[in-house]
């Protein structure tokens, strides 16, 4: 069950990583637009420039797409780090548990054991009293 957690927070911090390079790379397009649209201020630029708007609103739609994808998978490997960390706390609650089973077990052996003594005692007894009567 571990494992599958460390996997699973392996791979969102890859997709995490991922998710920066590509929001990296989006912020760079980002301003190689904005660098392209202010230096483009003829008639023959104007198509142009709308076109460079219509790319750089696109890429601002997906910086915030990843941005939004950042944040769930930070709280989703969050949420697998407190998962794990309640799996470990109940492990350690079933050992302590199976530890004072087996403490209990070893009293009632124990007490099976003195109990059988003393009905052989007292067999004995009993004999002792109603075999001289």
């Amino acid at each position: 069950e571990e494992r599958k957690l460390r996997t699973k927070i392996v791979q969102q911090q890859q997709e995490r990583d991922k998710l920066m390079q590509t929001w990296s790379e989006q912020q760079e397009q980002i301003k190689d637009l904005i660098a392209q649209d202010s230096s483009r201020h003829d008639d023959a630029g104007k198509e142009l420039r709308r076109q460079t708007k219509a790319r750089l609103k696109d890429a601002e739609r997906q910086v915030e797409a990843y941005t939004r994808q950042l944040e769930d998978s930070e709280a989703a490997s969050s949420r697998s780090q407190a998962l794990r960390t309640q799996l470990r706390a109940l492990a350690e609650q079933a050992l302590q548990r199976d530890a004072v089973l087996g403490e209990m077990r070893s009293t009632v052996e124990a007490q099976e054991i003195e109990a059988e003594s003393l009905r052989e005692r007292l067999q004995l007894v009993v004999e002792d009293i109603f075999g001289r009567a």
